[in-house]
């Protein structure tokens, strides 16, 4: 997002360091979304970055799941559903 180059060799470890290729992302959401002294990003900025971060995932082999909008027990659940 920074148009900072990332060498090859950053990309060689990062392929060969996969931890568990299991990975959970939860999308930005617009009607809970504030700023505030921690999060500074714009709501398009929190969306780009979303976005970015999803897609590097993918292209470094990890298999991203997406956790819905919802209860805080429902996302709980989707997750949690994911571990067994």
């Amino acid at each position: 997002m920074e148009n900072i180059p990332i060498g090859e060799d950053v990309k060689t470890q990062v392929k060969n360091c996969i931890y568990n290729p299991k990975i959970f992302i939860l999308p930005p959401w617009e009607e809970i979304y504030k700023t505030d002294q921690e999060r500074k990003q714009t709501w398009e900025e929190a969306v780009k970055t979303f976005e970015t971060m999803k897609q590097t995932y993918l292209e470094f082999g990890y298999h991203a799941i997406e956790i819905p909008k919802g209860s805080v027990e429902d996302r709980c659940s989707c997750l949690l559903s994911h571990l067994q």
